[in-house]
């Protein structure tokens, strides 16, 4: 396990963003377990920004709602 340690919660959101979309990209039928709640929501919004502007493809992944 890695642990990473950021500034904020944006960062924060980044971090993962960055994560998940690299995952995505080698393995675009990746499952993914995605929390509920307001925690993360930007980084819900970076992923919706990220298909718009870059049409980054997510329709492969597997989600499970934790």
């Amino acid at each position: 396990m890695n642990i990473i340690v950021v500034k904020n919660y944006e960062e924060a959101s980044q971090k993962a963003f960055e994560i998940i979309k690299s995952l995505v990209i080698e393995k675009p039928d990746a499952n993914l377990g995605l929390a509920t709640g307001s925690t993360p929501i930007r980084l819900y919004e970076l992923m919706c920004e990220d298909h718009r502007v870059n049409k980054t493809s997510y329709k492969d992944v597997n989600t499970f709602n934790l």
